[in-house]
């Protein structure tokens, strides 16, 4: 796109899309401040304004669409469809780059397709009150190092240059979003899954002065968004520190504020107080610098108070009385990149078996890992006791797409909330860790998962791997296939339990079932086999089925009984290849037990 002649030609290929509702002389300032660092930048204005009648006003180097009447997402990427850039920088309300931005940017070592952040810095020039020195501190100096997964409360404290093709092929930003902050730390955290993020902490991007009121309407806005994308998706990582608050605590929490006057009263004087003339004079250096620790203290914990408020406002929206009533509103379903944990503080071996198979048969896992947390000598002794019945839990994991792991470690409070916080839920069971449990949980937000309280059904065979089928008894033919395509292929294995369900009243005799296993075993069986067989033929009403899949990895063929199938649970074969391959895999890589950590 052709601009306007400037002095400091340099070429960038970058667009810059800001949604706007009507044009100022701050807007017209925004696009000479980006054409005098590139002719080449491409400016697209989102049109917002009631009338759509920016196209009449803005200038002609600037590329105007009209914006979704939606969510500010839906406009932005109205924006995002238009760019042409292999970066694009998206904007709420003008702001300038710093000098040299985009010569600076192009010289940053970075793939292609990288995501480039930055940090927030003082505003341009000598800073013109305490409130815009105080205001920096509210975001946290590692937070472009942490980013994408902790984000200050500030909004545009840190910049963000998305790559346009890998941006659009995850979909753009998430549609529904209406906060403009979280849109954009949102299409962060999905960019980060494929390419880690490049941070450019040399160039900063001043972050803009904003009046008390504003500093405060800004950081309830921003919580207070957070909370309705929690009530919109339960499973959104929690930040720590704020997501343990309901409504009633945050009543109560701003009520004991006892010293909220006198801070109110000292932040109420920082928009004339000007600290650099005290700055300038050696002899009132420490005056100027107590004082400044005391401003920036009180600002400080007005900021708690106006997250506190937010948290509350965003309660109230939502018309719940707190986060746990609004998770509770959700159905708990995991799927892929998910994290759920279960802490165990006792060497209940049983306990453990007995939860992590409810857990893989609870039909809302899918794709996810259950990290079991325990003490060294409590992992221990679970290992000893466990035995190869670990290799069988680990093979109900596998076939359903997801992953068991065992993490030895001291099991303190701090140790807890940092496992805690970052997983989607955790599993209470009262025989395996003690109440401290829940309160963490509670503290981070982190979701219970509560499992079926069942009893496995007993099936007395040592072998870890154990197999359900349900032949057509009554079918010479059929019955012949099934030994041919599940029971001898089976028959090699040594850690492998067939286990055959027979029902008498639908079946017929069990004598006679059992001389037809006979016969085929000799006529189709090699010399050296290692077939374990188990007849499942005891009556099986209510709850057993259900007691029964807990105990078994798989079902292999199809069943004369759909209804047993389906409360049963277990994953369905054709034949057992597939579960024979897995479970290959499973032993060669846990011989030594070396599971990786989940910190």
């Amino acid at each position: 796109m052709a601009g306007p002649a400037n002095h400091n030609p340099h070429t960038a290929p970058l667009s810059v899309v800001l949604v706007a509702r009507q044009w100022n002389n701050t807007a017209s300032g925004w696009v000479r401040e980006w054409l005098h660092q590139s002719a080449s930048v491409e400016l697209i204005v989102v049109d917002l304004s009631p009338n759509t009648d920016l196209v009449t006003k803005v200038p002609t180097e600037v590329k105007v669409v009209e914006g979704h009447r939606g969510t500010v997402s839906m406009a932005l990427n109205a924006g995002l469809e238009a760019a042409t850039g292999d970066k694009v920088l998206f904007q709420s309300e003008p702001r300038c780059p710093p000098e040299q931005f985009l010569p600076l940017v192009e010289a940053v070592r970075a793939p292609a397709d990288a995501m480039l952040m930055g940090p927030g810095a003082p505003p341009a020039g000598m800073a013109q009150s305490a409130l815009d020195t105080l205001m920096l501190h509210l975001v946290s100096g590692d937070a472009v190092h942490q980013a994408p997964t902790r984000w200050p409360n500030v909004p545009g404290s840190l910049w963000v240059l998305f790559p346009t093709a890998q941006l659009r092929a995850l979909g753009g930003l998430e549609a529904v979003e209406e906060h403009f902050e979280l849109a954009i730390q949102d299409a962060c955290l999905r960019l980060s899954r494929h390419h880690s993020p490049v941070r450019v902490d040399r160039i900063q991007w001043s972050v803009n002065r904003r009046t008390m009121r504003a500093l405060a309407d800004d950081i309830r806005g921003l919580t207070a968004a957070r909370i309705a994308r929690l009530a919109r998706r339960p499973d959104s990582p929690l930040e720590p520190g704020w997501t343990f608050a309901t409504r009633t605590a945050l009543q109560t929490a701003l009520e004991r504020d006892h010293q909220g006057n006198d801070r109110q009263e000292i932040l109420e004087q920082l928009g004339d107080l000007d600290l650099r003339p005290l700055a300038r004079m050696p002899e009132w250096a420490i005056i100027a610098r107590d004082q400044l620790r005391r401003l920036l203290v009180g600002l400080r914990q007005q900021q708690q108070r106006w997250v506190l408020e937010g948290l509350k406002q965003g309660l109230e929206q939502c018309g719940t009385d707190g986060i746990p009533t609004l998770l509770g509103r959700h159905p708990i379903r995991l799927s892929t990149e998910t994290t759920v944990l279960l802490p165990v503080e006792r060497p209940d071996a049983t306990g453990l078996q007995e939860t992590v198979a409810s857990f893989f048969r609870s039909g809302v896992t899918r794709r996810c890992t259950l990290a079991v947390v325990a003490g060294p000598s409590t992992s221990a002794r679970l290992q000893r006791a466990l035995g190869s019945e670990w290799y069988g839990l680990q093979l109900m994991a596998a076939l359903a797409d997801s992953e068991l792991l065992l993490h030895a470690s001291s099991l303190t409070a701090p140790r807890a909330l940092r496992m805690l916080a970052p997983c989607s839920a955790w599993v209470p069971v009262a025989r395996l860790q003690g109440e401290a449990w829940a309160l963490h949980a509670q503290v981070c937000g982190t979701r219970a998962l509560r499992t079926d309280a069942l009893a496995p059904w007993p099936i007395d065979v040592d072998r870890p791997v154990r197999l359900l089928s349900w032949p057509r008894w009554n079918d010479p033919e059929a019955l012949r296939a099934f030994f041919r395509d599940v029971v001898v292929p089976v028959s090699r294995y040594p850690d492998i339990t067939l286990c055959l369900r027979f029902d008498v009243e639908q079946d017929g005799s069990l004598d006679t079932a059992r001389r037809t296993l006979d016969e085929l075993s000799l006529a189709m069986l090699p010399r050296e086999h290692h077939l374990e067989l188990l007849l499942l033929s005891e009556p099986m009403p209510h709850d057993i089925p259900r007691r029964l899949g807990l105990q078994i990895h798989a079902w292999i063929g199809d069943s004369p009984s759909s209804t047993f199938l389906s409360a049963v649970g277990a994953p369905v074969f054709e034949t057992p290849q597939p579960v024979v391959a897995t479970w290959a895999r499973i032993r060669e890589q846990l011989q030594a037990w070396d599971a990786p950590t989940t910190q």
